[in-house]
């Protein structure tokens, strides 16, 4: 009987390892092909069609963890943040239209409520939008928190057109998203995001040449 559970237990085990999906980013300057940060994400498969979104950051000035549920189109739920360089670790839970963040950020204690309405929320856009981009719509607008000051934005995503696009030397049709701040925010914050046809994964991320923001590629 006691070889019979453990049997049970290891298929479990197993199951649920085969569930969830690795894949590594390199972010690196346009200019000089450079890595600076290295990103590794794990996407599992729960229950209603939600996901866990894990994601670990990996550079000489951060230590980040980062973990997120989204619901079955791609908003957040509940998300969690931790990083040792920054003294940074809290838990973020959406309960309503009100975001709910307790524990610690830059060294000083956490206990926040942030107002919303009835869009979505989140948290790493371009995770979140995997779910829109798979899907048929061809605009969004949403809730966010900017990370290092925890204050909210309005932003917009809009799908521009179906490309092939270059990723590490190989060829994969993708959906380009044109991703912004609202308002007059657009001027100062804008983005352009790949996403894989075929399923609606995190491909590339190409910011302006003016913006310090890396570019970010999937490793395929």
């Amino acid at each position: 009987m006691k070889s019979l559970w453990v049997l049970v237990f290891i298929l479990s085990v197993c199951v649920g390892q085969a569930h969830a999906k690795e894949y590594t980013y390199h972010y690196f300057k346009e200019s000089t092909g450079e890595v600076r940060e290295k990103h590794f994400l794990e996407i599992k498969r729960l229950k209603k069609g939600h996901m866990e979104i894990k994601r670990e950051v990996q550079s000489a000035d951060k230590a980040l963890e980062e973990e997120m549920v989204v619901d079955e189109n791609g908003a957040t739920l509940s998300w969690e943040v931790e990083d040792e360089k920054e003294d940074t670790k809290y838990k973020g839970e959406r309960q309503g239209n009100t975001l709910i963040l307790k524990g610690r950020h830059k060294g000083a204690v956490l206990d926040k409520e942030v107002e919303l309405d009835n869009k979505p929320f989140y948290f790493t856009p371009k995770f979140n939008l995997m779910r829109f981009a798979a899907s048929e719509a061809e605009q969004v607008r949403f809730w966010m928190l900017r990370k290092d000051e925890l204050t909210k934005y309005l932003m917009q995503a809009k799908k521009k057109a179906v490309e092939t696009i270059i990723v590490n030397g190989k060829e994969v049709e993708a959906i380009k998203v044109y991703y912004s701040a609202t308002g007059a925010g657009e001027k100062f914050y804008k983005r352009t995001y790949y996403f894989r046809k075929s399923d609606g994964l995190f491909l590339k991320k190409k910011a302006p040449k003016k913006a310090k923001s890396l570019t970010a590629e999937l490793i395929l």
